[in-house]
């Protein structure tokens, strides 16, 4: 790549010799390289057939994740029918104040995407920092809510989940 640099004109590089053996050498190696990725990805499908749904791409995320289910979640629809997530737990030893565990349960009773949002006066989130921040601002109870919210975020999860949500219903 050194020697591109040196040469001012496109054509005079790209039409080196050498240069070409070295781009065919690399595109047979990476051609062997997917060849081999796929024969993999085929051995991971036939020990579970459902992942003969899912996209290469998709699989290869899966089996990267394969310690995270939460990240992995995205794909649940692909692999089974009318599945979109599965809810998961925090660690009992993770959650260590009560803030904590109001939240754990404020957000398995009513979902983690609504309970989050910040509704001015109406939101599950205002009525938890009021709990826990009666007579603040209320920037100061968003702050407090939005620092307890990534606590909680940063705890660990349990490998098994405690409930599905489907799509059967729409």
């Amino acid at each position: 790549m050194q020697e591109v640099v040196k040469t001012p004109k496109v054509t005079d590089a790209l039409n080196d010799k050498k240069r070409l053996r070295l781009l065919d050498e690399m595109k047979t190696g990476l051609e062997q390289c997917e060849k081999s990725l796929f024969a993999y990805l085929e051995v991971k499908r036939m020990f579970f057939p459902r992942f003969y749904f899912v996209s290469n791409a998709a699989l290869l995320d899966i089996l990267s994740n394969g310690g995270n289910p939460q990240a992995i979640q995205k794909h649940l629809g692909d692999c089974f029918n009318n599945v979109i997530r599965l809810q998961f737990k925090k660690e009992e030893k993770a959650l260590s104040t009560p803030e904590l565990k109001d939240l754990e349960s404020m957000l398995k009773k009513n979902g983690d995407i609504w309970c989050t949002q910040w509704k001015k006066g109406t939101g599950e989130a205002e009525k938890l920092a009021e709990k826990y921040c009666n007579g603040q601002s209320e920037e100061k109870k968003k702050e407090w809510f939005n620092k307890l919210y990534e606590e909680w975020k940063a705890a660990p999860f349990t490998k098994f989940a405690t409930g599905m949500y489907s799509s059967a219903g729409k």
